[in-house]
């Protein structure tokens, strides 16, 4: 065990990985393409000046509560510092979604690398719409680790003179074996009885915020077949990672088949954004230059061969001098069992208070080392705000369209994935997570005031006759229909009415927007 442990991160081995690491980070270059394409999509309607949740707002109100300093800035570590007008906004998308470009064009890897986390950092630090999910946290930890394992240079192909640096290759690697076997560990240890009745898939596609086709045929299939996606489920998140580490090429093989089907099922049934999409491009650095090879070769493809000095990649040895990027990669390790054991909730029984409060302070809001509590817990119904206007004094009332909530009986969510549309997950989240959110009336507002950026986010503006003087937020409890329903009905859904979510705003005579009491 020992032995396949060194094997695994590559000590004291042969085995070379400049194919994985070109094909893993030309992966990554492309899920940040569709990052930054998103973010360039609605940021103006989110956090541009006159967006649902401006920018220079939410720096205004950091530097209220604590005085404008170093603290502030660990606390939103962020380009927007500088300027948070519309221009900057676009600056700082346009040059991330460039940046991503050339990282899947190969050119200027590191450079690339360092600019899409940056970038995108400036974003998820900011809150609101984009505090970080997990999703945003996979792809900033795997774009600033990728930093130290990508070759440097203007084009540097598979970069053969140029091995991974060993504390690199050991990073990126115990970054995909977090990925896969903390899920499993957090399912156990957060108490939700879903997890531990065998019940998790009976309601899981119901809940997800984008279910697809796929995901409402999964879910009216036998309990017997959920159990078996079940135990699929921990074969991916436990199983594999350990006869990933300690099977040899045999079981790294295996690993990555499980890992890579599991992936592709949530994607298809649950569009969770780029998220399956990175962990399945992380999940290539299971697999060496000698294994990819072998299978080429039975194939009967020899282009790569030909093109490659194999005996060079043999006999590469990886850096071991110890710089100031290891002791950086060996503290990244560490930080990464600290926030392991505060997601655990531990945290007050193994550190100090002090020490905790420290190292969030400092460490947390940079998203380079997370723990990944994927699944751990998931709302036990699906519940639906809509935003419904009128402009008869309340007459008859019509429904702003989501592009791609569901709202009508007979409608279900568009395989979208790997976008990830922010504006309506957010709203479908936080309805579950926050009973008193905010958001809700703000967007309302705006809706009222016809502001253009923020119908923008919707499929159409239904008042393009007379704007609306009333906006109201009925929320529904929505619920599969059985599979025999949507036969002959073609409905997806069963709705049922709860009731509205705040009083409703309405402009008053002198054109003031307000909320009835």
């Amino acid at each position: 065990m020992w032995r396949e442990l060194k094997s695994f991160f590559c000590i004291n081995t042969n085995n070379t990985y400049f194919f994985a690491r070109w094909l893993c980070i030309r992966a990554v270059g492309l899920v940040y393409v569709i990052v930054f394409s998103g973010v360039l999509s609605e940021c103006k309607a989110l956090i541009g000046p006159s967006g649902i949740a401006p920018l220079g707002t939410f720096f205004k109100m950091l530097v209220d509560q604590e005085s404008f300093g170093f603290i502030s800035i660990l606390h939103a570590p962020s380009l927007f510092w500088l300027s948070s007008n519309l221009v900057a906004i676009n600056v700082v998308g346009w040059c991330g979604i460039v940046a991503a470009v050339a990282l899947t064009l190969n050119i200027y890897p590191r450079i690339a690398l360092f600019i899409c986390y940056i970038a995108f950092l400036s974003f998820v630090a900011t809150g609101h719409f984009f505090v970080a999910t997990q999703m945003d946290q996979l792809i900033l930890e795997t774009a600033f680790l990728f930093i130290f394992f990508a070759p440097s240079g203007f084009r540097p192909g598979l970069g053969l003179n140029q091995a991974p640096n060993r504390a690199g290759f050991i990073a990126v690697r115990w970054l995909l074996i977090r990925v896969m076997l903390e899920p499993g560990i957090f399912k156990f240890t957060s108490g939700n009885h879903h997890w531990l009745d065998f019940t998790a898939m009976d309601v899981m596609y119901e809940t997800t915020p984008f279910p697809t086709f796929l995901g409402y045929i999964d879910h009216h299939l036998p309990h017997v077949y959920h159990v078996f996606e079940y135990f699929l489920t921990f074969a991916a998140e436990l199983v594999a990672p350990l006869i990933a580490i300690f099977g040899g090429k045999a079981g790294r093989w295996v690993a990555f088949v499980i890992w890579t089907i599991f992936q592709i099922g949530i994607e298809l049934t649950n569009n969770f954004g780029w998220l399956n999409v990175t962990a399945i491009a992380l999940g290539i650095l299971l697999l060496d230059d000698q294994m990819l090879l072998t299978v080429l070769d039975r194939c009967k493809i020899t282009y790569f061969k030909s093109h490659t000095d194999i005996r060079s990649l043999k006999n590469s040895k990886m850096s071991t001098l110890r710089n100031l990027k290891n002791y950086t990669i060996l503290f990244h390790s560490v930080l990464t069992l600290y926030f392991f054991v505060i997601a655990c909730d531990l945290s007050g029984k193994v550190f100090p208070s002090v020490l905790v409060k420290s190292l969030n302070s400092w460490f947390s809001n940079f998203h380079t080392a997370n723990a990944y509590p994927l699944f751990q817990g998931f709302p036990e119904h699906r519940f639906a705000l809509e935003f419904e206007g009128s402009n008869d004094q309340g007459k008859t009332w019509r429904v702003y369209p989501f592009k791609y909530q569901p709202q009508r009986l007979d409608q279900i969510c568009p395989f979208i994935a790997p976008s990830f549309p922010r504006f309506e997950a957010t709203l479908q989240i936080t309805l579950g997570a926050a009973p008193n959110a905010q958001i809700y009336p703000v967007v309302a507002s705006y809706l009222l005031a016809r502001n253009t950026e923020v119908i923008s986010l919707f499929k159409y503006d239904p008042f393009l006759d007379s704007p609306p003087t009333m906006i109201r937020m009925p929320v529904y409890l929505l619920k599969f229909t059985d599979y025999s329903s949507y036969l002959k009905t073609g409905n997806y859904w069963q709705k049922e009415y709860q009731g509205v979510y705040t009083p409703m705003l309405y402009v008053d005579t002198n054109g003031r927007i307000l909320q009835e009491r």
